[in-house]
């Protein structure tokens, strides 16, 4: 199966034969084609989709559902680190939709993804696939996480999904040292409560340092979604 990566290329080449060839070797070709081949080199079949030499839509559909069966999505949860970029973050996503308990995990895993569009959808899929049993600990993590985005989303989720906690929780927000988060907490707090007195009362609580000592300076969470 040396072949795949070439037969892929040549789907769109400019003389018609040469396409229809390739159409026909690489569509015989799929079902034997090894998983590894076709999770690393699924950004060619991805580039299918914008060109317009001919109609790669049902093949590309072909490779999806031989990627969503059992056995596929099981190779890539279990070779998901050794994917890259593109064929990374769409491993990801086939997982995110794929049976419940294998959902959950890739979802709790992206949390802590380098790449930060696998760490969005992650966060994008927390609020449908966990109940409210394992809701609290997720995003309990989440408010820990080094992202601006993934704490601000806890938050949200938060009001949406726990609102018991959701207030205590905005007010939590108003601390953040995100100036983003601040600001939304700030608006979802506006008019019901005096936000100036609640910083006042913040400050009066913030312990007080011995005699010439200087006060600790928190690191600084890293801002990136």
């Amino acid at each position: 199966m040396d072949a795949w990566p070439f037969l892929l290329l040549r789907l769109n080449d400019w003389v018609l034969p040469v396409r229809e060839a390739a159409h026909e070797a690489a569509t015989a070709a799929l079902p034997r084609v090894p998983l590894e081949l076709l999770a690393r080199h699924f950004p060619l079949v991805e580039a299918l989709r914008h060109f317009k030499r001919a109609d790669h839509q049902p093949f590309v559909e072909a490779v999806m559902a031989r990627l969503c069966q059992p056995d596929a999505l099981a190779w890539l949860e279990k070779h998901l680190d050794a994917l890259k970029w593109h064929s990374r973050r769409t491993a990801v996503r086939l997982l995110l939709k794929g049976p419940e308990e294998m959902a959950r995990r890739a979802a709790e895993r992206g949390l802590d993804d380098t790449d930060p569009v696998v760490r969005r959808l992650a966060v994008e899929r927390v609020e449908h696939l966990f109940s409210e049993e394992t809701l609290q600990r997720v995003l309990a993590r989440m408010e820990r996480s080094h992202s601006m985005f993934i704490r601000r989303e806890a938050y949200s989720i938060y009001v949406r999904r726990l609102p018991t906690l959701g207030e205590a929780k905005i007010r939590e927000a108003l601390m953040d040292p995100h100036h983003a988060i601040r600001d939304q907490a700030q608006r979802r707090l506006s008019g019901s409560v005096e936000l100036s007195g609640l910083y006042r009362a913040a400050l009066r609580e913030t312990p007080t340092c011995p005699s010439g000592a200087s006060p600790p300076v928190p690191r600084p969470r890293r801002s990136a979604c």
